[in-house]
């Protein structure tokens, strides 16, 4: 009889111990906490191989329209400021779940001569940038 009896499985399933499958979750959790990421392996061959009609060919102006104006927020946000210096080009990103908040961003922002900033909802997007010398 080779160990473990069942292939690919670890020992601690096989023998059901739970000290040691107790042990492996509390590795697997301090994995995660060091920030180390567990590999997982892709499929690129399975895609490389792949024949070119099992892809459909998509125009530009659907993946724009299914990209850029198929936006969805979640259902907790209410809505996202994305704001950029204009002297720095740093940009700063605001997330809000009450109107009323970010609002007051907007208010906040729209005082500021050196600030643009984009604000999407969940019907909207609005760009919104300080008047020029020439305006």
């Amino acid at each position: 009889m080779s160990w473990p009896p069942i292939k690919n499985a670890p020992f601690w399933h096989v023998m059901n111990c739970p000290v040691l499958s107790y042990l492996h979750k509390l590795s697997k959790y301090l994995s995660l906490m060091s920030g180390k990421k567990n590999y997982f392996p892709n499929n690129w061959q399975e895609y490389k191989d792949a024949d070119e009609s099992d892809f459909i060919p998509h125009t530009y102006e659907e993946v724009m329209s299914w990209k850029v104006g198929g936006w969805e927020l979640p259902s907790s946000v209410c809505c996202i400021i994305r704001a950029t210096d204009l002297k720095t080009k740093k940009v700063t990103e605001y997330v809000y779940q009450k109107r009323h908040a970010a609002e007051a961003k907007v208010k906040e922002l729209i005082t500021r001569t050196d600030i643009e900033f984009t604000v999407a909802d969940h019907d909207s997007i609005h760009h919104l940038f300080p008047p020029t010398h020439d305006e």
